[in-house]
């Protein structure tokens, strides 16, 4: 183990392997990143700071550090950073897999856990499945399985959502 310099004394970091200017540790992850960080933490320790270009990172490879952290340090630990690209592509960040840690993101979670129950909901897509097949069943030539399928999908969410169904090119009340 090395020494602690000045900086690293200051900010408390955990040991981590050298890095370069501007790329950081990048250079040091290969094809199978994950059995890099596992042989950098075997070389380190379970707990190590990696610089991932201007990423900053922590990287926690032990079951036991990683449970000790995620039940004292929770809070400081939730967060993610706010990439460009995320929020360009997730309407600023307004989606559950980008979103801030804080009461939004506990709403969206809540709304989208049952949205998405598979006890609430298995009745549901069964029922569209069973549709689905039928009508494969009955057509008499070729189908197309991608208009098909994006109909499961959006008659699903609809049912859930709405207690609607599409069919025949008419919406159509479901009764739960």
């Amino acid at each position: 183990m090395k020494k602690l310099n000045k900086f690293e004394r200051q900010n408390k970091l955990p040991l981590g392997p050298k890095k370069l200017p501007f790329i950081g540790n990048l250079h040091q992850l290969g094809d199978l990143s994950h059995q890099s960080l596992q042989n950098l933490s075997n070389q380190h320790c379970p707990l190590m700071f990696l610089q991932l270009g201007l990423i900053s990172t922590l990287v926690i490879s032990s079951a036991d550090m990683a449970r000790e952290i995620f039940k004292n340090h929770d809070l400081v630990f939730s967060g993610r950073p706010m990439l460009y690209a995320a929020k360009k592509m997730s309407y600023d960040c307004s989606n559950l897999s980008f979103a801030p840690y804080g009461e939004y993101w506990r709403q969206v979670k809540i709304v989208i856990s049952e949205l998405l129950s598979a006890r609430k909901f298995q009745s549901v897509r069964n029922e569209e499945v069973k549709f689905l097949l039928d009508s494969i069943a009955v057509s008499s030539g070729p189908v197309n399985l991608s208009d098909l399928t994006m109909s499961l999908a959006n008659n699903i969410v609809r049912q859930v959502a709405f207690s609607r169904r599409y069919k025949d090119g008419k919406l159509h009340e479901m009764k739960f």
